[in-house]
């Protein structure tokens, strides 16, 4: 998957949350595009209400898809 996709879903106007699927991981589900960092070869993840982050690797990314409202 390539950071191009992912910068895309970051940059959409209005914002819309999205998950995101890993190869060896859980799933992550993304509400505030400001939370998450694109880098070169890794993706920075902060949880906010938890006080927690998380870095995955872009060549484990193998799957983004819009959340859509239930």
């Amino acid at each position: 998957m390539s950071a191009e996709r992912i910068s895309e879903f970051l940059e959409r106007y209005p914002f819309q949350p999205f998950r995101i699927r890993f190869a060896n991981e859980a799933p992550v589900d993304v509400y505030n595009p400001a939370l998450v960092v694109l880098m070169q070869r890794e993706l920075f993840v902060a949880n906010r209400t938890r006080d927690y982050f998380h870095l995955y690797w872009l060549t484990d990314v193998v799957e983004i898809e819009a959340l859509h409202a239930a």
